[in-house]
Parts: structure tokens; sequence; C-alpha cells
């Protein structure tokens, strides 16, 4: 009996602490290169709206909050801008960096809790692999972005809290599932995708008082995001021919991203593998029902798919951008999942795992290396100000209107990087 305690003890311990190791590496990379000057959005997406914040009144601020940003309204961002600058006064952007980070851990927390819901038996590699995937650094343009970070990361962590909470048991839990479904929908352009995965996830469960709520917040809400809405704002056009391969692109991007030697036939064919594991690995029996535990990673891997999708029509830049890298990571983890579960009973297990687990280390230490350097390179753009994305003299002109307002000023900052480098 004591021998099984220790046993058991002894591998929730390793388990826990190969959990924990990718995300002090991922925490270590921040700190080192996360620094307290804007970049591309920070200028008009924290800059200039807490400009003008700071001297709306009333029914103004309000409006602030829900204004488009390209074709985004990202309301829990600004909440977090204005709650951070009347706390502190002042905006230091490697703080808003690491806030819109440690949204990362809570999605991890959560996704932690499904895998292990899932897979109550054998979850310890799960676990490791989500962690592997989620704190990758092929996430690198988020990792030191302060809107990036925050807005990407929040609205995973969003959909995620408003799906724990519609799947807890807990009479109050229903009111804050509501509440996050609200949220994630103003907090992205992909939040409408969030707040329909929810209701396809009480669709799922068959619980009709959730179906109904679910989907009466959505529809209200939803219609209420396109109220004085400017289109096409923000939208580039991959062209109908793009799409399906810019799609595929993204489904085994966590294995490919970043490798230019690899020729674009090869990323197809390990896009269709990814997809055929996720296919043959669906948690559907033969009447096409699933079981409550597997609902909630299922809707995860479908809140992905989607987003990839949309990203694959009206946001494609030519390759896949570490800003939505934390799609396809999640995703490839959820496929993991789902074919050592569909699996378990299988004589070839063992060697399933075990090729699983040497595949995501070196993916992860590749992607480290990688991720590193595109870390290394942001920072190094953003301390020579190389980072124009709108026009020089409107930059200037917010930096300057920022300082006066007493809410950041750029100069003091770019002097003490230099004195530091």
């Amino acid at each position: 009996m004591k021998d099984k305690l220790f046993n058991f003890l002894g591998n929730k311990i390793l388990v826990s602490v190969l959990c924990c190791l990718p995300i002090l590496l991922y925490f270590i990379v921040i700190n080192k290169y996360a620094i307290n000057i804007p970049y591309h959005d920070d200028y008009l997406a924290i800059l200039d709206f807490l400009t003008n914040y700071k001297v709306a009144t009333g029914l103004e601020k309000l409006g602030l909050l829900f204004q488009q940003h390209n074709e985004h309204r990202i309301f829990s961002s600004r909440v977090i801008y204005v709650i951070y600058l009347e706390l502190f006064k002042t905006i230091n952007f490697r703080d808003i960096i690491l806030i819109g980070n440690i949204q990362l851990v809570i999605s991890y927390l959560i996704l932690f809790h499904f895998t292990k819901k899932a897979m109550p038996i054998g979850w310890g590699l799960p676990v490791i692999i989500f962690s592997l995937c989620v704190f990758d650094l092929t996430s690198c343009n988020n990792t030191v972005w302060a809107m990036a970070a925050v807005q990407n990361f929040g609205i995973v962590m969003l959909f995620l809290l408003s799906l724990f909470f519609y799947d807890s048991e807990k009479k109050y839990a229903i009111f804050f599932a509501i509440l996050f479904q609200i949220i994630a929908i103003y907090s992205s352009g992909n939040g409408f995708v969030a707040g329909a995965c929810l209701v396809l996830y009480t669709i799922l469960k068959r619980e009709k008082r959730q179906i109904i709520i679910s989907s009466l917040v959505f529809v209200v809400f939803f219609s209420l995001y396109f109220l004085r809405y400017k289109f096409g704002v923000g939208i580039t056009d991959s062209g109908s021919r793009r799409i399906v391969w810019n799609f595929f692109h993204f489904l085994s991007a966590h294995i490919t991203v970043g490798r230019r030697n690899y020729y674009d036939y090869i990323v197809i064919f390990l896009s269709i593998v990814v997809l055929g594991l996720y296919l043959i690995s669906l948690p559907f029996n033969k009447k096409l029902q699933i079981s409550k535990e597997k609902i909630p990673l299922f809707v995860v891997g479908v809140f992905s798919v989607i987003t990839m999708a949309l990203i694959s029509v009206g946001r494609w830049v030519g390759v896949v951008s570490g800003k939505y890298m934390i799609y396809p990571n999640i995703f490839t983890a959820v496929v993991i999942v789902f074919f050592l579960i569909k699996f378990k009973h299988d004589k070839q297990i063992r060697v399933y795992r075990a090729t699983f687990a040497i595949l995501f280390i070196l993916c992860f230490f590749r992607n480290f290396d990688f991720g590193v350097k595109g870390c290394a390179g942001i920072r190094n753009k953003v301390i020579r100000h190389d980072t124009l994305y709108y026009d020089p003299k409107d930059e200037k002109a917010i930096e300057a209107a920022s300082c006066k307002a007493g809410i950041y000023c750029i100069e003091k900052e770019s002097i003490n990087i230099k004195a530091i480098n």
C-alpha cells in the first residue's frame, strides 16, 4: 500500500515538474526580451485609446471601450488597460506583456482540467504535451508584444473560462459562463466563433436550459457586435484559390512553422497526416454520441479549427503568423489526446506514447530556438524604432499626446533602454 502511494505521489510530482518546465522557460524569455516601448498596434490600441479615454466623460468612456479596432472589438483588452492605468497612473508595456501572457497560464490550467477529465487514467503525458504546445515560442509575436498578447491570448482564456463554467455542475456557474461568453464575443475578431462554439457545447451536452441561455446570449450580443460596425477594415483578401492551401499550412504549423527548407507539398502531406489523426480519433461512437467528459476538449478543437479557417480567408500574410500560432498548437495537442484515448487499449500504445513524447520534446526545443530568435528580433526592432506600422507623424503625435497626459513618455524609456544596452 505504501509503495503504491509512493509511486503515485512520485509520478504526480514528476508530471507537475515536467509541466512547469516549459512555463518557466517561456517566462524567462519574456523577462529577457520584453521592453517598455510600444510596438505596432500598441500606439493606437493602447496609447491613443488611453489618451482619449482619460479626457472622455460618462457614456463616451463606455463607447471607447467598445470602439472598433481594425475588424475587431477589443473590449476585454481595453478594460485591462484602463484598470492598469487607474491603479498605477502610467503605462508600463513590460507589465502589460506579462499580464497578456499570464492569461496563457490560466488557459493551460483549464486545458489541464479538461484533459484529466477526458482521460482519468494515463493523463500524465497528455497534460505534458499540452504544456509543450501552449507555451511553445512559435507564438513569439504575441510573447513580447503587449497589445497582441492581451488580445490574442485573452480571447482563448475567455472562451475557456466560459466553457469551464458551462461544464461546471455548480448552480452559480451559469452566471459566470454567460458573463465570459458575452465578454469573449466582444474581445476579438473570432469572438463570435467562441460564442458559437459555446452553444455547440451545450447542444452536445444536451442540457436544454443551457442551450436556450447560450443561444440567446450568442444571438443577441453577436447582433449587437455589428452595431455601427465598419466592414472590410483590417481584412486581407487571400483569394479563393489560396484559402484551402493556407488552411492546410495552419494544420501542421506546430511542426513545420519556420522550416523554410520544407517544400509546400511536404507541409501539405504533414497537414493531411494531422487531419487524418484527428478524424480517426474523433470521440464519437457509432451512434454519433460523445461522452460528457470529452465534449469540452472536442469543442476546443472545433474552436481552433474554425479560427484557423477564418484567418486563412481574411488574415493571411503569406506565412503562418506567430500571432495565431496558439491555435494550431492547441489543436495539435487536442488531436494527440484524442488519439491516445481512442487507442488506449491497442497493443502498440506504449510505442505511440513514446513516439509522441519524443516528437513533442524535439519540436518544443526546436521551436524554442526559433522563438528566441524571433523575440530577440522584435526587441531589436523596437529599440531601433524600426516598427513603423502607421504614418511616422501619427506615431509621434500619439507619443506626444500620451506623454502630455502623463500616461507614457517614450523618449525617457528609449534613453533607459539604450543605457542598459
